[in-house]
């Protein structure tokens, strides 16, 4: 590898479980990117599909890709934590945490790496995230604050790319789907934490982040594509994730930022009013979020079984 202090070696670590198709179409379009200086480690996150079979044998043709097995699923931060702290014992410099569901430009590793150099503060870059489905359609370009519900935050914001976000700028906090981070950083702060299981981990990190005095920032010429689970229609999948979102959403109020936490129980109880209308769809359910809402606020973290929600 061509590697310089301009251009930090760089572990691009991404996470699959029972999704070979979608981590193929990133990991093609990573192929293509212009950054001299990175290896691609592959978790698998205890895949019951074919996806071991056809990650190993695409990590046997290409040489800057590696692949780890995890027995079982383990949720995004431990499976992304299983592919950091072997990158951080191979000495990389920089690592970025990247969606399998995504499709990368070729100057989105160049920008993030540019984005987290400009100052010698700033620890966690992020990249602009772009609609898979309308492309020139932004999704995320990073929060500028931790005021408003964080459920509501992850919805897309339907500007276009001539829009208002055309320079970096320091954020609360980043969206996972694409973020870069100095291993200065990350040794300072910590992991990501493993009790949420799958989702607000990123807002997590950054808190964490900012209050060891490290900055966030929007790269806006690290461009990054994310299907962000708009195109999977398994209903029970969707369930399962507004109970996280919930939850975990609750849980980080109670835990950072206890001024705020009435705000999301209410807001939250508002969506327990909707689902009582709308549950004729089969999507929502009432006893489930109330459940999301009480395990939050009692701290219950973790993964939950399938069959309790």
């Amino acid at each position: 590898m061509n590697f310089t202090p301009h251009n930090p070696r760089v572990a691009i670590i991404i996470l699959n479980w029972n999704n070979w198709s979608d981590t193929r179409e990133c990991v093609e379009s990573l192929s293509k990117i212009r950054y001299p200086a990175y290896e691609v480690i592959i978790v698998d996150n205890g895949s019951i599909d074919d996806s071991t079979k056809n990650l190993a044998a695409w990590c046997r043709t290409h040489t800057n890709t590696c692949l780890i097995c995890l027995s079982e699923n383990k949720g995004f931060s431990a499976g992304t934590n299983a592919g950091i702290a072997y990158a951080l014992e191979k000495g990389y410099s920089c690592f970025w945490l990247l969606n399998n569901d995504t499709v990368v430009d070729q100057n989105a590793l160049t920008g993030l790496v540019k984005a987290i150099q400009s100052g010698s503060s700033i620890g966690i870059a992020g990249s602009l995230l772009l609609d898979y489905r309308h492309p020139d359609t932004i999704q995320n370009a990073g929060v500028g604050s931790f005021f408003l519900r964080l459920r509501t935050l992850r919805n897309t914001e339907k500007k276009g790319l001539r829009g208002n976000h055309q320079n970096n700028r320091h954020c609360a906090w980043l969206w996972a789907a694409s973020i870069l981070i100095k291993s200065e950083c990350l040794k300072d702060i910590g992991f990501l934490d493993e009790k949420y299981f799958y989702t607000t981990e990123d807002a997590d990190l950054c808190l964490r982040a900012h209050r060891k005095n490290w900055g966030c920032i929007l790269a806006f010429e690290s461009r990054v594509w994310h299907k962000a689970g708009f195109l999977r229609k398994d209903k029970d999948f969707l369930k399962r994730r507004l109970y996280y979102e919930i939850r975990n959403e609750i849980y980080f109020y109670r835990r950072y930022l206890p001024h705020y936490l009435l705000g999301a129980i209410f807001c939250n109880a508002g969506l327990l009013v909707k689902s009582f209308f709308a549950s004729h769809r089969g999507l929502l359910s009432c006893s489930m979020i109330l459940q999301a809402i009480r395990d939050g606020w009692l701290m219950r973290m973790g993964k939950i079984s399938y069959d309790a929600i």
